[in-house]
């Protein structure tokens, strides 16, 4: 499958102050910004781990039924979660 986004990871940035807004960077590029409120910066911890959760995603259903595999992909699921929520 050909990858078309920026690559990740993608990291919140810093407060943008002198925009009143929040980035969000993939390979040193602004992928997106939302608002400087609470909801704004939930809503960017969720585009920030929108590679992760994809990549985990993709690895998890194509490794089911392989031997071996599940539980690290169900870990690397776990942790784009995590990322995607802020945590």
């Amino acid at each position: 499958m050909e990858t078309k986004h920026t690559k990740g990871p993608w990291e919140v940035g810093s407060d943008a102050a002198r925009e009143n807004l929040i980035p969000v960077f993939g390979a040193g590029k602004l992928v997106a910004h939302t608002a400087h409120t609470r909801q704004g910066y939930v809503d960017a911890c969720l585009i920030a781990a929108a590679p992760d959760l994809l990549d985990a995603l993709t690895d998890l259903v194509g490794g089911m039924g392989k031997e071996g595999n599940l539980y690290a992909d169900l870990d690397k699921a776990r942790a784009a979660i995590a990322k995607a929520l802020g945590e």
